[in-house]
């Protein structure tokens, strides 16, 4: 987080790891999905594909989402990463794929 930014809460839906955070001083008509989009998504897209903790939790199937909402509540959208995001596969798809090599 920053000067920008507050982080509300961590959750776990299914799958999905959530940061809910807020963007303080936009609203979402100052701040919509694709403005967003262009000025986070590659920075955060960089942050977990080279975290080594964030790859440990994508390849064990577990996606993480950034939901963001303005300063006044309000969803603006969210960014979900995923193991296909970072160019990783799966333990799962591993798995799948050694069982198919030995079924040859």
């Amino acid at each position: 987080t920053d000067e920008e930014t507050r982080l509300e809460r961590v959750s776990v839906e299914k799958s999905k790891m959530v940061y809910h955070l807020t963007l303080v001083h936009f609203t979402s008509w100052s701040m919509p999905y694709l403005k967003l989009k262009s000025l986070l998504y590659n920075d955060l897209k960089s942050q977990i594909c080279n975290d080594k903790d964030a790859q440990m939790l994508l390849k064990k199937g577990v996606s993480i989402v950034y939901s963001y909402s303005d300063k006044d509540a309000k969803p603006i959208g969210s960014f979900t990463f995923d193991a296909k995001t970072c160019g990783l596969k799966t333990n799962l798809e591993k798995l799948k794929n050694l069982l198919q090599l030995n079924k040859k």
